[in-house]
């Protein structure tokens, strides 16, 4: 039951042109919200609708100066007019951070990528504070405005402007000579290293201490000597070499007479002596044993007159080893040798430059078969100490001729002993 208001009832019934209804919640109607005044209040103070929204249109940048104009991006509504922000700069009808748009870096139209397209290697042009700047993907970064990854670039190898030699590649940021590896910031030969032979890490133990071709092995000190017609020369080579702890075999005339016995196979490194037989070929038996055998392994070094052979239209197997070819020749004179491979172990116990005591000859010419160059010759400055690692044993060709012309003091001069024994050590595996 509910109760009324005699009063009000009175007055509509006295004064009411026409009955009303009046409704409640409970009955299913809606009663005016109990805020309508204050929305009527609001209705009355809005002087611009858009959308049924109030918006003032002065201030409103979707609606600026009147609904539906938007002010673009970086600008702002300003008196009923779209302006640009305190951080913008008015490039034609847009409103542009010259700061950060690559388009228009640093004033409206200086587009960073007009001159040149993309970034050379890979990159994107960008604009910070100003400045057309670009941006790299890593692990790439940026080298005189290009992208280039310091690992690998022989450029830019591990900073940008540090450029590895012709004969060097660059290798997890390291300069190393083509073929070695960056083992701990190191330039290693995995193929001599015992350290890391093969790959980084990997140590040669006790009982096969030597790197050979990659690979640890044991220490083969057994070495032939093939000799030519001076014999005590070759005598007291011989003692030298077995004096450096290597157990050697001379053949005296060798040069000219070897066809394969003693087997060039049982040895780990062959010393072709040549000095009085540069004109007479090796039997053609004997050359392809020793190709054979130092592609199994079998290291081999060769002195100054050996090239001549293949001048001379000989040596047609051993000339596929052979890493110098003979153009010219020099002498007697007393040489100038100089290391020019840091630390190289061929270079034991030997000063860094020295000169011979006994005078001998020496040839100028090419580099053959990839070797290389680790020592100068000053006197035929196009020859000196070439080595090469792989494939197969290792390969020597020293610059001196030995028993040429009759020298019989050459076996006296301490440091071109040394080298040559050093370098039949270094051919066998056993000086690390």
């Amino acid at each position: 039951m509910r109760f009324f208001s005699t009063l009000g009832l009175f007055a509509c019934l006295s004064g009411c042109a026409t009955a009303s209804t009046l409704t409640f919640p409970e009955d299913g109607g809606t009663p005016p919200p109990a805020d309508a005044a204050t929305d009527a209040a609001s209705d009355a103070a809005c002087t611009v609708k858009c959308g049924g929204a109030c918006t003032d249109p002065k201030t409103d940048s979707a609606n600026c100066g009147t609904c539906g104009n938007a002010c673009s991006s970086g600008s702002k509504c300003v008196a009923g007019l779209c302006q640009c922000s305190a951080s913008a700069t008015k490039c034609g009808s847009t409103c542009i951070d010259t700061k950060v748009d690559a388009k228009n870096c640093g004033g409206c139209g200086n587009d960073c990528a007009a001159d040149g397209g993309a970034p050379s290697g890979g990159g994107t042009w960008a604009c910070v504070n100003g400045a057309c700047t670009v941006n790299c993907t890593l692990p790439k970064t940026v080298c005189n405005g290009g992208c280039v990854d310091t690992k690998t670039d022989s450029a830019n190898c591990g900073v940008c402007g540090t450029a590895c030699q012709l004969t060097e590649t660059c290798t997890s940021g390291l300069c190393c000579t083509t073929g070695q590896n960056n083992c701990s910031n190191v330039c290693s030969d995995p193929n001599t290293d015992a350290k890391n032979c093969g790959t980084c890490g990997t140590v040669c133990g006790v009982s096969t201490p030597n790197c050979v071709s990659g690979k640890c092995v044991a220490c083969n000190n057994k070495v032939l000597i093939l000799g030519d017609s001076g014999t005590t020369q070759n005598a007291a080579f011989l003692a030298k070499v077995n004096a450096a702890g290597m157990v050697g075999t001379m053949v005296d005339n060798g040069m000219t007479t070897y066809a394969g016995s003693p087997a060039a196979s049982g040895f780990s490194a062959i010393l072709l002596m040549d000095g009085l037989a540069y004109t007479t070929d090796m039997p053609l038996a004997g050359q392809q044993a020793i190709v054979a055998a130092q592609g199994a392994g079998t290291g081999v070094v060769f002195t100054d007159w050996g090239p001549y052979h293949v001048y001379s239209s000989q040596w047609a197997s051993l000339k596929s080893i052979s890493l110098f070819t003979y153009t010219t020749g020099a002498g007697p004179v007393a040489m100038t040798l100089t290391l020019t491979q840091a630390n190289h172990p061929i270079w034991t116990g030997l000063p860094n430059s020295f000169v011979t005591t006994s005078s001998m000859g020496c040839s100028g010419g090419t580099i053959t078969n990839s070797g290389t160059k680790i020592a100068t010759n000053a006197s035929c400055p196009t020859g000196g100490v070439i080595i090469r690692t792989t494939p197969g044993g290792r390969l020597v060709y020293l610059p001196h001729t030995a028993n040429w012309n009759n020298n019989t003091t050459w076996v006296n001069d301490t440091n071109t002993v040394l080298l040559t024994t050093n370098a039949l050590k270094w051919a066998t595996g056993c000086l690390l």
